[in-house]
């Protein structure tokens, strides 16, 4: 009765005064049981946890394995080549007479193609662009990072990707017996060029003209071939659209002049006449600003491209192009193997 005429201040003022004074009983009580329960036992060292895959993946990066054998040779006690269309053939007897496994894991395109070079002997030289731009030679970008593996593959199909991951501007070719890997642009300068013939006597035969026989009820018709000189005008046609078409793409309107290094106009030219036509008369092409004639009719067959051209002469087409191009119009000869030794 005397508490429930207490106001509700006196009533939590109470209850703050019994809560206070057990508080010391209860933190006695606490202590007691720590000193009177036994303490547990350290646990046990656990053995060191795998790391998770994704650090794994980090820590295998930069990882080169490469390593091949030769499934082709030549003897010991061959002579060596020593012509340049031999040193030629025997680099590509490398690439093509090998069998390769590899694994390149985040590895840097310049180091792979040096592992390889090591690997198959090769002498090869990487065009790779000069970071700090003193150097005014173009080159791939060899800081790009290669992940493949390839099992029992030929090297050139090694070498074929790691263009591939460069970019559709680089590729290889095969000058002086060096293997070169680099922009097409430098690969087909001024000095990589030269002259091939390509015959072409088995298209100068001009076939006949001959007559149709009649359908029954219809009239017979004459059949009128195309003359030799279409048919190579035609050829031409194909390996300028068909074989590496960006090195036969009209040159710009102007060029450097070596002697001042001022932009001067380009001077177009255009081969003259190839002799007689059909008619006996000679062809002579009216457009001098022409890049390229594929009809004979105008005049010569030629061609004249950025980083190739093609021109008649006599029954053969004279292409003048770096080696990647020739490779696209005619490929290689039978490779020569490497020395058993090896």
């Amino acid at each position: 009765m005397w508490d429930s005429l207490r106001s509700p201040r006196e009533l939590l003022v109470g209850a703050a005064a019994l809560f206070v004074g057990a508080a010391p009983l209860a933190a006695s009580a606490h202590a007691q049981e720590q000193l009177t329960r036994p303490s547990a036992p350290a646990a046990a060292p656990t053995a060191p946890q795998p790391a998770p895959a994704a650090a794994r993946t980090r820590e295998a990066r930069n990882f080169i394995e490469i390593v091949s054998r030769w499934t082709k040779t030549r003897p010991a006690d061959a002579p060596a080549p020593e012509t340049i269309e031999d040193l030629r053939l025997e680099q590509l007897g490398r690439l093509v007479h090998s069998e390769v496994t590899c694994t390149f894991e985040e590895v840097r395109l310049v180091d792979a193609l040096r592992a390889m070079r090591r690997e198959l002997k090769l002498n090869m030289m990487v065009f790779t662009a000069d970071p700090t731009g003193r150097s005014s030679v173009p080159g791939i970008d060899g800081e790009l990072l290669v992940d493949l593996e390839f099992r029992k593959v030929k090297g050139l199909a090694l070498l074929e990707a790691l263009c591939a991951v460069a970019g559709a501007d680089c590729t290889w070719q095969i000058h002086n017996g060096v293997i070169e890997v680099g922009p097409k642009r430098y690969l087909a300068r001024q000095e990589a060029r030269e002259t091939r013939l390509y015959d072409t006597t088995d298209l100068a035969i001009d076939p006949p003209d001959w007559e149709a026989p009649s359908s029954p009820g219809g009239v017979s018709r004459e059949i009128q071939r195309r003359n030799s000189d279409e048919v190579i005008g035609e050829l031409a046609r194909m390996i300028a659209t068909h074989c590496e078409p960006d090195a036969f793409l009209p040159e710009t309107d102007s060029r450097i002049d070596e002697a001042t290094g001022k932009v001067v106009p380009r001077q177009h030219t255009t081969p003259s006449g190839n002799g007689a036509g059909r008619g006996g008369s000679g062809r002579k092409n009216p457009n001098t600003q022409a890049s390229a004639n594929f009809d004979p009719e105008q005049a010569q067959v030629f061609v004249t491209g950025r980083w190739a051209s093609i021109q008649m002469k006599d029954n053969n087409l004279a292409v003048l192009a770096p080696d990647f191009v020739h490779r696209a119009i005619d490929g290689y000869g039978v490779p020569i193997p490497p020395p058993a030794e090896e």
